[in-house]
């Protein structure tokens, strides 16, 4: 039985994010969105971390319709490294509540 690190929603879709076991390509992580699973081989966490934004910008782009841009391997590798990077170097900015006052949070 494989190992489920959570869920995330793409679109109107959750999807469980489950330890990738061995398979006979070398594959990092993969996203099924007939089973509405994503699968991340288990290794470094940052690595982990940056497959799993691999997986979910494949749904993404998939969810609005830009199939040929999620066949796109090198912009989606592209994008999920910057993402991760930007997350890791700016924690804040992924706050939603980053431009609300403190009256505004208490509202």
């Amino acid at each position: 039985m494989s190992s489920t690190y959570g869920e995330v929603k793409i679109g109107s879709v959750i999807y469980s994010i489950e330890e990738l076991i061995e398979t006979l390509e070398m594959t990092w992580g993969s996203i099924n969105q007939q089973n509405s699973t994503i699968h991340i081989k288990e290794r470094d966490p940052q690595q982990m971390y940056i497959t799993l934004w691999h997986e979910i910008l494949h749904g993404l782009l998939t969810a609005i319709g830009r199939t040929d841009e999620s066949m796109d391997e090198s912009l989606v590798e592209g994008l999920s490294n910057a993402i991760t990077a930007l997350i890791i170097d700016n924690p804040t900015i992924i706050d939603p509540y980053i431009f609300y006052s403190k009256e505004d949070e208490e509202k």
